[in-house]
């Protein structure tokens, strides 16, 4: 007698104990379907094979038993979750399928209770995937130390893929993201996730003091190292938004520069001597002007034609020259 048969006699046995079975001894001949009560599947479906032992004896019922296993009876639960299917129902679905309940042996319980096999997102996962994110990126140097998001993430167990997307730019060394699961290249999950990060650059600090009201010039200008996300968050990164700008208070030698110490010096100071340029209906007029204000490229200023003394407003071209608005 083989181990299946003997398995096969044991299960009958056990299910004629409890009073659930159908099945008689001269069933063993045909195709046989043996649900238990409890049942764990991996899959979004619940299909009668997954939870069912579906055996046979003879080569003609190979296809009436793959046909037994393919029958759907539905959603699988959400993973980590159970759900109960109605005995009776089962029984229906074997007969929609075309199957005969004469024509096979069956065991099916009064309920089944099915559970999805699943399990939590675990944060080392999303840490390497986070972490290879910022690798590919030879301009950063980023010390990702930790990831968090709020909610447990459970998902399907299988084939685990984490893509991890940056969302934003750091701050107070956190750094948005979002993380996308895929199970067996589908879908499983999608949430925002806060990386917790170092952050190492290149800025620029004085060299050495430099005096309120002085442009800032090159020299005055060092490169230091330092983990940005622990320094003030508008601190300046760059050498080109420092130098050539002007200080607004004293900059001390080694300290890291803010946005708000420094301000762009004016390209036309008032009083200042410019030629007003006048263009209209394809004419064009210059004449000699004096500022009254201070003013940036771009910006609009008041200035005092020298001759008239009339004053106009004028948008600001060059060091030496506006362009007068007409209305």
């Amino acid at each position: 007698m083989t181990k299946l048969r003997i398995i096969q006699i044991i299960i009958f046995l056990a299910l004629l104990l409890l009073g659930s079975s159908e099945l008689k001894a001269e069933d063993f001949a045909r195709p046989k379907v043996m649900v238990l009560p409890q049942a764990s599947i991996q899959e979004d479906r619940i299909l009668l094979g997954k939870i069912a032992q579906i055996s046979y004896d003879q080569a003609e019922f190979k296809l009436v038993a793959e046909k037994l296993a393919g029958i759907d009876l539905g959603d699988a639960p959400y993973p980590m979750a159970s759900k109960t299917i109605i005995g009776e129902n089962i029984l229906s679905a074997i007969t929609a399928a075309g199957i005969k309940l004469e024509s096979i042996g069956y065991s099916v319980p009064r309920t089944v209770s099915v559970e999805r096999q699943g399990r939590q997102v675990g944060k080392s996962e999303v840490l390497q995937a986070t972490r290879e994110l910022f690798s590919k990126d030879d301009a950063l140097d980023v010390l990702v130390r930790e990831v968090q998001w709020n909610n447990n993430q459970v998902i399907p167990v299988g084939n685990t893929q984490i893509q991890v997307v940056r969302l934003g730019q750091t701050s107070n060394g956190k750094i948005p993201l979002r993380v996308d699961v895929l199970v067996n290249d589908t879908s499983a999950a999608r949430f925002l996730a806060t990386a917790i990060a170092d952050d190492w650059r290149e800025i620029p600090v004085p060299r050495r003091s430099v005096e309120r009201g002085r442009l800032v010039q090159a020299e005055d200008i060092q490169l230091v190292r330092l983990n940005v996300n622990k320094e003030p968050e508008d601190i300046i990164l760059n050498v080109a938004n420092v130098v050539g700008y002007r200080a607004k208070g004293n900059l001390m030698a080694g300290e890291p520069i803010k946005s708000t110490n420094l301000d762009i010096p004016p390209v036309v100071t008032k009083g200042s001597a410019v030629t007003m340029v006048y263009k209209k209906d394809g004419l064009i007029a210059s004449a000699q002007g004096q500022a009254i204000v201070d003013g940036h490229t771009g910006g609009l200023v008041q200035v005092k034609n020298v001759k008239s003394q009339k004053l106009v407003k004028a948008k600001v071209i060059s060091a030496d020259q506006v362009e007068v608005i007409t209305e």
